[in-house]
């Protein structure tokens, strides 16, 4: 038997199944859940008569389910220049430590003393990884803005790091943020800088943002998403009304978790169409 026949045939069907499922009109994407994007939007409060109160409760629940048992997040490499799980780790010890401040402030003991030891273990976690990491050989989009962001985030919750290559990230991030300038944001061409705005935290008006919202999401993105909802002075339903469809829609639904991305239609279905008619010459045109 032919087997280039049988994948072919494979490969017709699942374009047959994208292109029924475009059809319907309905937002389509199956990325797995992020515990970065998950971690940014369990941090999202909204405003109630009473004061504020989380807006995701259940997202927090899947970051605290997703800690290892050594206290990290996430998964990556076994080098030492593991950027991901540096990245998830931070995001999720953020929050833990602002769930745990704000159980402070309206005294939840229960709830503190669980969290105090995540919080430890995260943090040396953490130390250790940052310790090991090999800054200079490191790449990853926008890492030289995203973990100083991070780190100075942490810092107002009450922790800090120190680790041997603090200086050269430093110098990286002067770098950067030399060639940056708001207005980048302000104004209305096309910019990658808004796949990430929780870069950006403390150093631009996220109210002069608004235009930059598609269909409530900033690029459709979770994470950028909740950065800018958790900083507008001003509650933006729309951007709220987005992240609910999300937790409501995608392939994780019901988990907690939230994506990278939704909906993702051109990526994925580029991504797929793309490999499957380079290595499928032989398929129907």
């Amino acid at each position: 038997m032919d087997s280039s026949v049988d994948v072919s045939a494979e490969a017709e069907a699942l374009i047959s199944h994208l292109a029924d499922r475009c059809s319907r009109g309905e937002p389509l994407g199956s990325m797995s859940a992020s515990i970065y994007c998950t971690a940014w939007v369990s941090m999202i409060q909204k405003p109630t008569d009473g004061g504020r109160s989380w807006l995701f409760p259940q997202a927090f629940q899947y970051v605290l389910d997703k800690q290892s048992l050594k206290g990290s997040w996430g998964h990556g490499s076994l080098g030492t220049n593991d950027v991901d799980i540096i990245l998830n780790t931070m995001a999720a010890l953020l929050s833990v430590l602002k769930h745990r401040n704000e159980a402070k402030l309206r005294g939840y003991d229960l709830e503190i003393a669980d969290l105090d030891g995540r919080i430890k273990s995260g943090t040396a976690c953490l130390k250790q990884k940052l310790e090991h990491w090999d800054v200079a050989r490191t790449e990853h989009v926008a890492f030289e803005i995203l973990i100083p962001t991070h780190l100075s985030l942490l810092h107002l919750e009450g922790v800090e790091f120190q680790f041997t290559g603090l200086k050269k990230l430093t110098e990286l991030n002067t770098l950067k943020m030399a060639k940056f300038m708001p207005e980048f944001l302000y104004g209305t061409p096309k910019t990658t800088m808004i796949h990430s705005m929780e870069a950006f935290v403390g150093k631009i008006d996220f109210d002069r943002l608004k235009h930059r919202l598609e269909e409530g999401s900033m690029m459709y993105l979770p994470s950028s998403t909740a950065a800018y909802l958790m900083n507008v002075s001003a509650w933006d339903d729309e951007a709220e009304a987005y992240l609910r469809m999300v937790l409501d829609k995608s392939e994780v639904s019901g988990s907690g978790g939230f994506p990278a991305a939704y909906p993702s239609e051109v990526f994925e279905i580029g991504w797929v169409s793309n490999h499957i008619f380079s290595t499928q010459p032989q398929l129907t045109q």
